[in-house]
């Protein structure tokens, strides 16, 4: 965790507020969209499966790859590249604008989490592209006319069922954290329908895992607790 910590403090120094003002344009010239790895959370697979007509899970087997994550040991998904670049991307122009991954529609912003804040923050990339265009403030750069409270909340409490998750597996043996991580993966990416908002869900999702986390980590604790008492007893 000191190294994730390592990275925050990075980021706050180069922090920015969404009152702030950026003057950034894009070239078009993709090479963002090249040769990187464009991790996704539940509520980009959520727009963008709904953008397709199509099931997150099913959004998922076409479009993604995921693995377990080295820190994390929870399942991470990311766009499946074809040939170095994202599959989405023609003519260098995205052909999911309106639905683009956070991380790309905010770029050269970058968005984290700090845990022991329970904050939001931003903060801006270094970049090789781009040019001085017109000056738009953070917020209308990276939101436009969308509600910020409503995609902030989303953030927090993805991020807060994520870092809770972690915390839990990262307790057990290899073995366990390899089943722990598959049945992550449908709690995480699965359990939505594109028919209902997307936040309800999540609320709901992130207050059965927190339940759920508690429960086990309360049988974990007893069962270790009796080992203990059992081998001091012979």
């Amino acid at each position: 965790m000191r190294y994730e910590r390592e990275i925050i403090d990075a980021a706050m120094n180069r922090r920015i507020e969404l009152e702030d003002s950026i003057c950034y344009g894009c070239t078009e010239c993709g090479r963002c969209c090249r040769e990187i790895h464009i991790m996704l959370n539940a509520y980009d697979l959520y727009r963008l499966a709904k953008h397709f007509k199509v099931s997150m899970f099913d959004f998922i087997m076409q479009y993604c790859d995921y693995y377990r994550g080295n820190d994390s040991n929870l399942p991470v998904v990311a766009i499946k590249m074809q040939d170095g670049c994202c599959p989405f991307l023609k003519d260098n122009k995205c052909s999911v604008q309106s639905v683009k991954p956070f991380v790309c529609a905010s770029y050269p912003i970058g968005r984290g989490y700090d845990e022991g804040n329970e904050q939001v923050f931003y903060f801006f990339q270094d970049v090789t592209c781009g040019f001085p265009y017109r000056k738009l403030t953070v917020k209308e750069w990276i939101y436009g006319d969308c509600d910020v409270a409503y995609e902030e909340e989303v953030y927090k409490l993805w991020n807060r069922m994520i870092i809770s998750a972690a915390k839990f597996v990262n307790r057990f043996s290899e073995d366990l954290k390899r089943t722990l991580c598959g049945m992550f993966f449908e709690i995480f990416y699965c359990g939505y329908s594109t028919e209902k908002d997307f936040l309800m869900q999540l609320k709901e999702i992130v207050g059965e895992t927190e339940k759920l986390i508690k429960e086990a980590s309360d049988l974990y604790e007893a069962a270790n607790g009796q080992e203990a008492d059992e081998d001091s007893l012979q």
